[in-house]
């Protein structure tokens, strides 16, 4: 089944809500670019990529996808959006909506991720709100990127996690600031750090540069990340700070700071 921007709408509203009776295994695929619009959509057993022009147009489509049977099979779930002259940057429905479902296989999670274009290397991240829940249930992730800003409202466990990409730096702030006026919280980030890590290989955070972030002094003396090897930082944390992690345990790592 394919559709054209016309019939996009009918599509949502004539897709079965139990998307396993169409037999393709390749449900939807729709590529289309324009000035204004890049739409990506596929669903397979095993994947989901929604990537359109703003937020507001991939909720209805969420909606059903969250009552389908995928949500049980898929491995790999993309979220993101195109194109900075169109759409809506506010992923907080888009979070409500996935908390609403369960994902028992899903292994590589990724939100937030802006795709540039042709808008001259401008980086616009949206404003997922608190994704405390929503990371819960999604207790098998061995790969989690998290882009813009966003809330951890506690210290969580990630049994098999392996990769985990927290990426706030962004234009948004200064050109929509009534969406973003602010990088995500000290609490925040000490929640993601102190959280516990088994089986963590690679932690990288990139934070905006007008930041001045600390890190918290149990992670400098005790990380819950036994097997790290590679920890990457960019962005604005307080003077010093490089040298507390150099005079840690994990200077043993593959270290960069910028």
């Amino acid at each position: 089944m394919k559709f054209t921007d016309g019939k996009f709408q009918e599509v949502l509203d004539t897709m079965p809500l139990n998307w396993i009776d169409i037999k393709n295994k390749d449900l939807l695929q729709y590529q289309n670019k324009t000035d204004l619009s890049y739409y990506n959509f596929k669903v397979t057993r095993d994947e989901a990529i929604f990537y359109f022009g703003g937020c507001d147009t991939v909720h209805k489509l969420l909606e059903i996808f969250i009552k389908s049977t995928y949500i049980k099979t898929i491995q790999t779930l993309y979220i993101g959006i195109f194109n900075e002259s169109q759409g809506s940057y506010d992923y907080q429905k888009i979070v409500k909506i996935l908390s609403k479902g369960n994902f028992p296989k899903l292994k590589f999670f990724s939100i937030g991720n802006y795709d540039e274009l042709y808008n001259g290397g401008m980086n616009f991240l949206g404003n997922l709100g608190d994704i405390t829940y929503l990371l819960e249930i999604m207790s098998h992730l061995e790969y989690l990127e998290l882009n813009g800003y966003f809330e951890l409202k506690k210290r969580l466990t990630f049994l098999y996690l392996k990769k985990l990409f927290l990426l706030t730096d962004s234009d948004t702030r200064w050109w929509y600031p009534n969406l973003i006026d602010q990088d995500i919280s000290q609490n925040t980030l000490d929640n993601f750090l102190l959280s516990s890590y088994p089986k963590l290989l690679y932690f990288e955070i990139g934070v905006d540069d007008d930041s001045s972030f600390t890190f918290p002094k149990l992670f400098l003396e005790a990380p819950k990340m036994p097997i790290l090897e590679q920890l990457t930082i960019e962005g604005g944390f307080k003077i010093g700070e490089k040298e507390k992690i150099l005079q840690s345990p994990l200077s043993k790592l593959k270290f960069y700071m910028t």
